[in-house]
């Protein structure tokens, strides 16, 4: 029989467990923002960086959502937004950050969500969204919206109808929003680490091998995938078998 445990090992175990809890929240909200893109990443939308007008996200009943095109297909890893510091509640200024996979208006689960933290005395510069947890992959051509919900005393953001972005618009509640001058959007840069496309892996481990066969007969009868897609046609289907064939005898 184990002798019961000392009240004293009790309470130190506690106070582990609560230190690595806290460890565990700092580095977490350590790498919400502010860390800057990972390696290997890409720019893939940029809006260009204005610090004229304003979206104001100081109240809860504020929603504003931006519309993004896609055009490098891959992993989005962080976006780039452009806080107005200093809008409303020094020294701090906050908001909730998300991101929706579609088109707007997006009313369903964000895939991603945040209350994002600032000094509100810092300059007016990008401000770096890290959204790696999220696993986000994206085709070109896809649609998302990046957006913010105020928080009482909360915060703005920039936005001007001079940005003129081509790949989506800004929203506000449900409808699309229009400044003094037309069509607004708020800056932003998206960072997207790009799909390397290895033609006959079906299996996406890597390689082209026997491996590949069992998932490539499948895709065959059932949907479609970039890798089995061994012709490039669009379509994944028997004229596909000869090419992949000569990819496994590695010709």
């Amino acid at each position: 029989m184990h002798a019961p445990r000392s009240t004293s090992f009790e309470f130190s175990m506690k106070h582990i467990v609560v230190f690595l809890m806290t460890s565990l929240t700092f580095v977490i909200s350590g790498n919400v923002y502010g860390q800057g893109p990972p390696a290997g990443s890409v720019i893939d939308q940029d809006t260009g960086m204005t610090l004229s007008g304003v979206i104001n996200a100081s109240a809860p009943s504020l929603t504003w959502q931006q519309e993004v095109s896609v055009g490098v297909s891959g992993r989005l890893v962080g976006i780039d937004i452009l806080p107005q510091r200093g809008s409303f509640n020094p020294p701090s200024e906050s908001f909730l950050f998300f991101v929706n996979v579609g088109s707007p208006w997006q009313s369903d689960a964000n895939n991603f969500e945040v209350i994002v933290e600032f000094d509100a005395q810092g300059p007016n510069d990008w401000f770096y969204v890290d959204l790696q947890s999220a696993e986000i992959n994206l085709d070109s051509g896809d649609t998302f919206v990046w957006g913010v919900t105020g928080i009482d005393g909360g915060a703005s953001l920039f936005g001007h109808s001079q940005l003129d972005y081509p790949g989506g618009k800004l929203y506000l509640n449900g409808s699309e929003f229009d400044g003094p001058s037309g069509d607004s959007d708020s800056p932003f840069r998206t960072h997207v680490i790009p799909i390397t496309v290895v033609l006959g892996d079906s299996n996406l481990d890597g390689v082209v091998n026997f491996l590949d066969i069992s998932p490539f007969i499948n895709f065959i009868f059932y949907g479609y995938q970039t890798e089995s897609d061994i012709n490039e046609d669009g379509i994944v289907d028997f004229i596909d078998i000869a090419p992949f064939i000569r990819l496994l005898s590695g010709q």
